[in-house]
């Protein structure tokens, strides 16, 4: 008996098969019309919902930290979440829940453990990563060539995952079998199904695929839909570095074949009314179908982008801050994708820094104090040191001074004004009251001091190297700077910034002295190329593509990211390496 039923069902599938009606592209039967729809309980967010539904029987609660990057951690950190165990399944498995740690809303729905796993243990992604952003042209095929396979998946994950965006709605539904993907991952949008992603393995218990038509077509593919169910787009899908020679298909709503594009070589494209009749190029009915092909490709792209996306805002802590610039959570801390923005060339040309705002005194009294090579008072010449000439007063009253190099005699700074309550021979910074520039052993401008103003607005001190801008210095705690041209790094001002000569941002650090500061390094193009954790969450690092997206383990694009930034660090530190050596005092004259 049971060997007729399989037999009758391969009779079925025959016959169905011998139904749809197919078109030959580049050797390939593409299906006419898409005629499969899937089951509504799939294509409704709430009845998926339900149907992955885990039953389990509650235990003792534990809490478990995560960061933005599915890393455990000692403590909570913003944008990143929490795990809560639940209980146990009935053969014995863990069961847990993902939280918001910012909301303490659900981030997930209950899903079980392998029975090997522990509730700590890294998750991974969950889910398979997909798409930059397509364009269309001749440039789709590049476009294509960088599809590729997604982030590691959840090894420790034994049951369907539901996964939830920050505003409560449903974007991810994946199922997961001893730590595999057991099928389509599916997207959600406002409660219906848009995207569905392949599995990275091949699952024999897998359910059977849903749509058989276009079984022969390519596998694996991503499948795009209309809100009611019915196919949009066919996408091949590509593993990195791998081309393909599966075409794009394109379906109206009713379900016709609209187009075929093909990518193994230079834009191709071919079209059908939706009778199924193939339209010549050129004619009326062929521009209609180009327009109308324009208009679902702008709705394809636009849905691959919030896709996207959402998928980075939910396993990489990718999402757009109150500014409206994209970041990424590192550690808890904002981080800008791109930093586009770069400084006035009179910031970072040190001679036009040093220059504004020039000193204008009356000359007065002159006195001379010294100093000694530590910056201590002393009452003659000290070898090494320095002395402060006082060469008059504003009108005002302040004090306008110049420090000299003791064995030279060469100016240490420009001309300066001390605040009104500080005193001709008080030589800390800090009582300067305008901007002081100070000169190199070589007499050139290595440095332009800002104060703090009244109001506790200043400029971030800046270091130069060879005329042109290296870093600036973190603000001091409890001021800002209400003209920082770099607008995407607001709400970072306890950060030193590192400079290309150009002005582009190349790096941002904290003052690391206790451990536990971040690190972000850019390109030169203003993309992210490398965050760093802190020391707490182990200092993990993320490598980032220069379109934004995380840069997977054992990839070539990781490795020349990495070999990118072993460079730029190699030349930055030859710069700083230059600044420090003119920063030293001249050597000291030796006494007769």
């Amino acid at each position: 008996m049971h060997k007729i039923l399989i037999a009758l069902a391969f009779v079925c599938l025959a016959v169905r098969a011998e139904t749809v009606t197919t078109v030959d592209v580049d050797g390939i039967a593409v299906p006419l019309r898409a005629t499969s729809v899937l089951a509504e309980d799939v294509l409704d967010a709430d009845q998926a919902v339900a149907r992955a539904r885990l039953d389990y029987t509650p235990g003792k609660e534990s809490v478990i930290f995560f960061n933005a990057n599915n890393r455990k951690i000692a403590r909570p950190v913003e944008s990143g979440y929490f795990s809560r165990t639940l209980g146990k399944t009935a053969d014995g498995r863990t069961v847990v829940q993902d939280f918001w740690q910012d909301t303490a809303t659900k981030r997930s729905a209950p899903y079980a453990l392998t029975r090997r796993a522990a509730a700590a243990d890294n998750r991974g992604s969950g889910i398979t990563t997909l798409l930059p952003p397509l364009q269309a042209g001749k440039t789709l095929r590049r476009a294509l060539a960088r599809l590729r396979a997604p982030d590691a998946v959840a090894g420790a994950i034994d049951s369907t995952m539901v996964f939830y965006d920050r505003n409560g709605a449903v974007s991810f539904i994946a199922p997961f079998r001893a730590g595999k993907e057991a099928g389509y991952s599916n997207y959600y949008e406002e409660g219906r199904l848009r995207i569905q992603s392949p599995p990275l393995q091949a699952d024999d218990a897998a359910p059977p695929d849903e749509l058989p038509e276009f079984r022969a077509v390519v596998t694996p593919h991503i499948r795009v839909f209309y809100p009611d169910g019915r196919l949009l787009a066919l996408i091949p899908y590509q593993a990195e570095n791998e081309a393909t020679d599966k075409p794009i298909l394109f379906y109206r709503a009713d379900g016709s074949l609209l187009a075929a594009i093909n990518t193994d070589r230079e834009w191709s494209v071919q079209r059908w009314d939706s009778a199924g009749t193939p339209l010549t190029p050129g004619t009326a009915a062929s521009k209609a179908a180009a327009a109308e092909l324009k208009t679902v490709w702008q709705q394809v792209k636009a849905l691959l982008g919030r896709f996207d996306q959402s998928r980075l805002e939910l396993f990489d802590g990718v999402r757009r801050n109150a500014q409206g610039v994209r970041v990424v959570a590192v550690s808890g801390i904002d981080v800008p994708l791109r930093v586009d923005n770069t400084l006035p060339e009179m910031l970072l040309d040190a001679n036009r820094a040093a220059a504004q705002g020039g000193t204008t005194y009356i000359a007065g009294e002159a006195q001379t104090f010294y100093y000694d090579a530590d910056g201590k008072k002393s009452a003659q010449p000290a070898p090494g040191g320095y002395f402060r000439k006082v060469v008059g007063k504003t009108a005002d009253g302040r004090i306008v001074a110049q420090d000299f190099y003791q064995d030279s005699g060469k100016p240490q700074t420009r001309m300066f004004i001390l605040r009104a309550d500080a005193a001709a021979d008080d030589f800390r910074t800090e009582m300067a009251d305008s901007p002081v520039a100070t000169y190199g052993r070589d007499g050139a401008i290595i440095r332009v001091h800002y104060p703090v103003r009244a109001d506790n607005t200043t400029h971030r001190t800046a270091d130069y190297v060879e005329g042109r801008l290296l870093m600036q210095d973190a603000l001091p705690p409890g001021t800002h700077d209400p003209d920082d041209p770099l607008r995407e790094l607001q709400g970072l001002a306890g950060y030193y910034r590192y400079y290309y000569p150009d002005g582009r941002l190349w790096s941002l650090k904290t003052d690391e002295k206790n451990g536990d500061g971040i690190r972000a390094a850019y390109r030169a193009d203003g993309s992210l190329l490398m965050a760093r954790g802190t020391k707490a969450d182990g200092y993990p690092k993320t490598w980032w593509s220069a379109d934004g997206k995380p840069l997977e383990k054992g990839t070539e694009a990781r490795r020349q990211a990495i070999a990118e930034y072993n460079t730029q660090v190699d030349t930055l530190n030859a710069r700083l390496d230059q600044w420090r050596e003119a920063a030293e005092p001249p050597p000291t004259t030796p006494e007769k």
